[in-house]
Parts: structure tokens; C-alpha cells; sequence
């Protein structure tokens, strides 16, 4: 596994606006902004997380971004699109909490969210 990179970041944003998740995103972070919690199992963290995987599951099911979503994953964890693909729901889901974890997704976030507010 290694870091997200300033390309990761572009593959994201195309993802984003492919599938319309734009505002969605944004809702999100502007609630990821009244988590007070700093461990990524605290349950308010838990709960931010389970929306943010089911946000991207109704992309998925809309398919306007599900190959690209693949790459994306797969290019961070050291696996091809189509093992993201193939590979049980559990393990991609196992690989997200790793790439945060790896990545300290939640303090980018709030981060994130914080710049947006300040716009």
C-alpha cells in the first residue's frame, strides 16, 4: 500500500463529477466538520464513514463511475481494477479502512471540510 498522491486526488475528482456525487460530497463534509473525534473508531467517526461507503455504493449502483472508482482503489492498495472488482464487498471495504488509516482520511476531511467553510 502506499500514500495518496496529488493524482489519486485528480482520479477522485473526476470520479466526483462523473457521477454527480459532487454535492453530496459536500454535504458530507460539512457534517464531517462536527465530528469532535480524533480515533477513527470513535462512533461518530464510524457513523461519517458508513455515509461516505454508502454514498459511494449509490454511485456504484448508477455505474457512472465504477470502473474508474476500481482503478482508484487498486492503484493505492497495489491491486489491478479488475481484483478490486472480483474480490469480496468485505476485502474492498477492509482496503477503504486501510487507505484511511494509511492516510489519516479523517483529519484530511476535516481539514477538507474546514477550507469549504471558510469560502
Amino acid at each position: 500500500m502506499r500514500k495518496i498522491n496529488t493524482s489519486d486526488v485528480c482520479k477522485m475528482a473526476r470520479i466526483m463529477k462523473a457521477s454527480g456525487m459532487r454535492e453530496k460530497i459536500f454535504e458530507l463534509f460539512k457534517q464531517g466538520r462536527n465530528i469532535q473525534a480524533d480515533d477513527i473508531s470513535s462512533p461518530e467517526v464510524q457513523e461519517f464513514g458508513v455515509s461516505v461507503v454508502f454514498e459511494i455504493i449509490e454511485v456504484l449502483a448508477e455505474q457512472k463511475a465504477e470502473r474508474e472508482l476500481y482503478e482508484l482503489i487498486g492503484g493505492i492498495v497495489g491491486k489491478s481494477a479488475n481484483e478490486i472488482a472480483e474480490q469480496e464487498f468485505t476485502t474492498t471495504i477492509e482496503d477503504v479502512k486501510a487507505i484511511a488509516k494509511e492516510n489519516d482520511l479523517v483529519a484530511f476531511f476535516s481539514q477538507a471540510s474546514n477550507l469549504m467553510a471558510t469560502k
